[in-house]
């Protein structure tokens, strides 16, 4: 089906273009509009983790590390569970250890959980309580602080448990 956009653009005028772009059936924003949406998730829980876990001594530090950590942790365990690419890349969950997304501590922790369903919500939940130990110890001053942090890890799990949004990770990390 043809769509005809000569009646929108018969007026010149400073914003036409940007007009016809926002109204364009075929628009590009109707493409990348997803894939914005997880990119801004995943660098506001960056920038959350960065500016409100404080600490300049090596513990804070290594808190910062450990919590971005597991996020990238819980990526790839649900990039596993749909790529072929991820899959070959970490056939076993010895290759996400030797790679360093794991220690071999937690996979002795992640193997004793016994789940018939996907373990990707694991690293979550460490990530969870490593962030609520980091409020009591005052790592992370304000319980706003932590609560926003929370909401936007959830957020970024959910995203990428859609199977919609994991099609659109996946794009975004093999460009």
């Amino acid at each position: 089906m043809t769509v005809t956009y000569s009646s929108k653009v018969a007026n010149a005028t400073f914003f036409g273009f940007h007009r016809l772009l926002l109204r364009w059936r075929g628009s590009i924003y109707k493409l990348l509009y997803r894939e914005f949406i997880v990119f801004v998730l995943l660098y506001t829980l960056v920038s959350l983790v960065y500016s409100c876990v404080h600490g300049h001594d090596e513990q804070g530090r290594l808190l910062r590390r450990t919590l971005m950590r597991y996020v990238n942790l819980t990526s790839l365990l649900i990039f596993r569970s749909v790529s072929t690419a991820v899959c070959k890349r970490f056939p076993t969950m010895e290759h996400v250890v030797e790679a360093g997304f794991m220690t071999p501590e937690e996979r002795k922790i992640f193997d004793a959980v016994k789940s018939p369903h996907l373990k990707y919500w694991i690293p979550v939940v460490w990530f969870t309580n490593m962030a609520s130990k980091a409020r009591t110890e005052g790592r992370i001053k304000d319980s706003v602080d932590l609560q926003t942090i929370l909401n936007v890890s959830m957020a970024v799990a959910s995203t990428g448990s859609n199977p919609g949004c994991l099609y659109l990770h996946l794009r975004l990390y093999y460009r």
